[in-house]
């Protein structure tokens, strides 16, 4: 980082700015995000986004505005967004519903297509709701280091996957890794809650590190989570990932969980908790995965060995 002071900027405690944006605290720098806003009832195309008295009215405009890597948050009041969000570019990019939880958070409901492609590095969304329609999932998370937390993913006669974990096909710096997703609601898909992808060559990488914890999954056609692997890949859809305390709601599935399909798998299922009756029938693992104290009515949950 270039360390020569603009001498145009300062934060409040005198402290000077770098060039490149960087506070220089200690040995740490600090980058002063930008705050933007949105309300698709009373924004306007024609105003600046920078205070909650001249929102935008759509959220990617807001992202558009965004600096790439400096942590902007963007506060989105509660209304119908019909958008397809694209973060691509816009690297450590936040969106924040400005209203926590229940029926005020932002509606993002595209009339086709994906609700949230998160195409960039550090994405952080909380407090909103992604609506899949037809084969596109509601959220394509492509970037790493990403954080979902009090989210609603929700199925509109969809027929794919609800969330799928989707590297970049040509570029393994973007493999849909080392995140969480949290206290969210995967639900009512017409096909799968969650997919882990791998897209095979030429770069041929799946996500690893992904944390999937305290969710609940309820409504799912098929597996509430599930794998897709790809010829010629390094047979890894979940790497070193763990699934804990999450609520599998849906009474009497086969299989809620099959992680079976790339045979080099690793990761953790622990503190799941199942509402399904015959405990033989819950998850499909193959041998990397570690199954240990998840339960189900009848008791402690058991695996289907993978092929």
């Amino acid at each position: 980082m270039n360390s020569r002071l603009s001498g145009d900027w300062w934060n409040q405690n005198k402290r000077p700015i770098l060039e490149g944006e960087g506070v220089l605290l200690g040995d740490i720098f600090r980058y002063p995000a930008q705050d933007f806003h949105v309300d698709q009832a009373a924004g306007s195309a024609l105003f600046d986004g920078l205070s909650p008295e001249s929102p935008k009215a759509s959220i990617q405009s807001a992202i558009n505005l965004a600096v790439n890597g400096r942590g902007d948050r963007i506060w989105i009041k509660p209304g119908t967004y019909e958008e397809n969000l694209d973060t691509t570019g816009k690297d450590c990019v936040h969106l924040y519903g400005v209203l926590a939880g229940g029926y005020a958070r932002p509606n993002v409901a595209p009339a086709s297509g994906s609700a949230l492609k998160a195409g960039s590095q550090g994405v952080v969304t909380a407090h909103m709701r992604y609506v899949a329609v037809d084969a596109a999932a509601a959220l394509v998370q492509e970037g790493n280091g990403f954080r979902h937390d009090d989210c609603v993913f929700d199925g509109d006669g969809n027929t794919g996957a609800l969330i799928e974990f989707h590297p970049v096909v040509d570029d393994d710096g973007f493999t849909a890794s080392e995140g969480v997703l949290r206290r969210s609601y995967v639900r009512d898909s017409g096909g799968v809650g969650i997919l882990f992808v791998n897209p095979g060559p030429p770069a041929g990488v799946g996500p690893t590190g992904v944390v999937i914890e305290k969710n609940i999954f309820v409504g799912n056609a098929d597996e509430d989570i599930k794998d897709d692997d790809t010829v010629d890949s390094n047979d890894v859809t979940f790497g070193n990932g763990i699934i804990r305390e999450n609520d599998f709601m849906t009474k009497d599935k086969a299989v809620y969980i099959d992680l079976s399909e790339a045979p080099n798998n690793t990761g953790f299922l622990t503190a799941n908790r199942f509402a399904g009756e015959v405990n033989t029938t819950t998850v499909a693992l193959v041998a990397g995965i570690v199954s240990a104290g998840n339960f189900a009515p009848e008791g402690i949950v058991g695996t289907i060995p993978a092929p």
